[in-house]
């Protein structure tokens, strides 16, 4: 349901299954104990996981030194998280449907936007990667009210349509109730309709209340740099030649800014004299540079290392920088060391990254511009807080060279594109490999560089941007769903404790 790229080849997009994905499931282990609930649904997630995830395992045996069993391994550890979460999630949500009366429709999106929001935050800082809201990347201008709810509104949204669905089919094997299978049936037809006037509405609230700051032409280059020979100090020079060839074609096309991606400087940067030194000892910039870069700190007892994003001004003065906030377990800090030391060789080509702790805005001609390195844009909250603190732009750099011709960087896009929609911001990406690209304040793509190939992408793009309901107000409305499922849990645990239930089906 996710894109998905396999040996260079993309998939059709099944993302419309989304809304009946759990219903066989339901139907399936619906009569079973709560035990054999957990583990059906435990094994039906670990299946899924592999198949979306499969291209951890290039990054980790290429470039982290694992061989196939051990990074085999370690991409196991994550996936039985992931999927024990899921789990139990669906399975007590089952188990409560078939013991007291409380129809699927409001039992599965309380406990499964309950599922979504642990994966924000569980294991290691949160890994929301494999979520139904990001398979609806090509009916995105359906569900433009999520400017009110974020995504946690569409989870809801999926998942009422697939409690509706269970419901239905629940009634009609086991009860024989065509009537109210067909109730259910036409609940979803109306619910899909206000969705559609939902979308209507915000769309065009945002026309009647978005503000213009003007016009900036944007270039973003993507250098197409092998992982293999990206960090070769011997091709350090040629790499970078690579990224000031590209600068230069597109300042004389007209950038006013042109940005790098994620460490695409091949030489690291001193925090303690970035503002005594000049970027690449020139005199003077045609137009300022934000690059990609690995800053470091001396500070006791160790140096201490930042994923970077710096600004170089036309005056070729490194003037600010923004310090990666959210790091990538395994990739940029590895946890647990005392139990998975075998995974030092994930860190080592580069060491391990320190979390920053500002959000830097960079002011290009009158504009303000938000950094998100990496995969920060799978996190809606940075990009809501740079919103709030009056970011004009979001912009994201990252390297998916790691997963080579894969979903990866097909999947990562998406993120992007519900980040602007929320924020009703633009958000453009800078990539090393693909995919390079603009991303209006819809959610849509409006031009993106072919991947694997290097050139740039420039666009004059009009700075219109609106407060939205939910960068206002973020995701408070979930705390409400979040009560609600603990209520129905210990409820029915108390029921259950009291004395024998009977079974609803």
């Amino acid at each position: 349901m996710h894109p998905f790229v396999l040996f260079g080849y993309n998939f059709p997009d099944l993302g419309f299954l989304v809304w009946i994905y759990l219903v066989p499931l339901i139907l399936g282990i619906h009569r079973y104990s709560l035990k054999h609930k957990i583990i059906l649904c435990f094994l039906c997630s670990m299946i899924g996981h592999y198949g979306v995830f499969y291209w951890l395992m290039t990054a980790m045996q290429r470039y982290g030194h694992l061989n196939f069993f051990e990074s085999f391994a370690t991409m196991t550890l994550l996936f039985i998280v992931l999927s024990l979460v899921f789990a139990i999630f669906l399975a007590f949500a089952c188990w409560i449907n078939h013991l007291i009366k409380l129809p699927f429709f409001f039992i599965l999106p309380l406990f499964m936007v309950a599922h979504d929001v642990a994966l924000h935050h569980i294991p290691f800082h949160g890994f929301p990667w494999n979520i139904p809201v990001y398979t609806q990347r090509e009916w995105i201008q359906f569900f433009q009210w999520i400017d009110v709810t974020g995504i946690f509104g569409l989870s809801f949204f999926i998942y009422l349509i697939n409690g509706l669905f269970a419901d239905a089919f629940l009634l009609f094997i086991h009860r024989k109730q065509l009537d109210k299978m067909v109730s259910r049936l036409l609940i979803i037809f109306v619910l899909v309709l206000l969705s559609l006037y939902g979308s209507f509405l915000s769309n065009r609230n945002y026309e009647n209340t978005k503000v213009s700051k003007g016009t900036i032409n944007i270039a973003l280059a993507q250098g197409n740099i092998s992982q293999d020979i990206k960090w070769d100090p011997f091709r350090a020079q040629d790499n970078l030649n690579a990224y000031l060839q590209l600068t230069h074609l597109a300042v004389k096309e007209g950038a006013d800014v042109v940005i790098w991606p994620e460490t695409a400087y091949p030489y690291g940067v001193r925090l303690e004299k970035m503002h005594e030194e000049k970027f690449l000892d020139k005199e003077q910039l045609l137009a300022p540079i934000l690059f990609g870069a690995i800053v470091s700190q001396s500070t006791l007892p160790k140096k201490e290392l930042y994923n970077s994003v710096v600004l170089a001004d036309t005056d070729a003065h490194l003037k600010a920088v923004y310090r990666k906030i959210h790091l990538v377990p395994f990739g940029e800090y590895l946890p647990l060391k005392e139990w998975l030391g075998y995974l030092k060789a994930l860190t080592e080509n580069i060491g391990e990254f320190t979390k920053g702790m500002d959000y830097t805005l960079f002011d290009i001609e009158g504009f303000k511009l938000a950094p998100l390195i990496c995969f920060e844009d799978i996190f809606p909250k940075y990009s809501r807080i740079f919103s709030n603190k009056s970011a004009d732009i979001l912009f994201n750099v990252t390297n998916d060279a790691w997963y080579g011709d894969s979903s990866a960087q097909y999947q990562h896009l998406v993120f992007s594109q519900f980040r602007a929609l929320e924020n009703r911001r633009y958000l453009v990406r800078a990539t090393n490999t693909g995919l390079t690209a603009i991303i209006n304040p819809r959610g849509e793509v409006v031009d993106q560089l072919e991947p694997f190939k290097a050139g740039y992408l420039i666009q004059n793009i009009k700075v219109d941007r609106a407060m939205s309901y939910y960068t206002k107000h973020g995701d408070q409305w979930v705390n409400v769903v979040l009560v609600l499922c603990a209520l129905v849990f210990v409820y029915t645990v108390i029921k259950r404790w009291l004395g024998p239930v009977k079974l609803e089906f």
